[in-house]
């Protein structure tokens, strides 16, 4: 089911043209991979028989999955047909 992005608020528009603005440029990208490696975007974020641990590790892969998303909305082309094209892409 296609993402209804009309209803977002301006200011939540803008935090997700910000995370890609960040995030795509040569520096974001080396950013956004070193977090990949931290925070158990390629491997198990499970701890057998260490649930904190493990609950942890799930936690940090969560940002970097919040990244990832943010960029992907960005660059759906329902995003832009909300009329959000013409929000700010500076800094």
């Amino acid at each position: 089911m296609p993402e209804d992005y009309s209803r977002l608020r301006p200011e939540d528009v803008q935090r997700i043209i910000d995370y890609a603005s960040v995030f795509e440029t040569p520096s974001g990208e080396r950013v956004l991979e070193d977090l990949k490696r931290f925070c158990y975007w390629y491997r198990t974020t499970l701890v057998p028989g260490q649930p904190d641990e493990s609950s942890a590790n799930e936690g940090m892969r969560r940002v970097v999955v919040q990244i990832e998303r943010m960029i992907r909305i960005a660059h759906d082309p329902l995003f832009s047909e909300a009329g959000v094209e013409g929000m700010k892409t500076d800094g």
